[in-house]
């Protein structure tokens, strides 16, 4: 009789005899996401607002999220700066940018000159 034991993280497995408890094979798997080299929170916030060319102090409502996207660890940097929401996907690993988006807030609609807002129906 065999049984196998183990535990999460690092995956390691013994398969031992079960009368005499003696290991007949055992087995380790690496997790890809754990022996990856991480760059970590601050690296990853420090990639995105140099890619944004701005500065922490002056930026609003920063926050850095990790993640894992398919077994390979990103960071999520979000903030706001001008008027404008930045938001970063930076892989963990390489320190690349896997993608950037801006979407500015517009206070004005460019098409309203006469200060009406045009999109409301009036009633007859």
């Amino acid at each position: 009789m065999a049984a196998e034991i183990g535990h999460p993280w690092p995956l390691e497995r013994a398969l031992c005899n079960g009368a005499t408890g003696a290991v007949l094979a055992h087995e380790a798997e690496q997790n890809q996401a754990a022996n990856a080299a991480d760059i970590g929170a601050a690296k990853a916030k420090a990639i995105a607002l140099s890619d944004a060319g701005v500065k922490e102090s002056q930026v609003s409502k920063l926050r850095t999220e990790r993640d894992e996207d398919e077994g390979r660890v990103e960071y999520e940097v979000k903030f706001v700066f001008d008027g404008g929401e930045y938001e970063y996907t930076v892989d963990g690993e390489t320190g690349r940018i896997v993608s950037r988006e801006l979407e500015q807030e517009d206070d004005s609609d460019e098409n309203d000159r006469d200060g009406t807002d045009d999109d409301l129906e009036e009633d007859d």
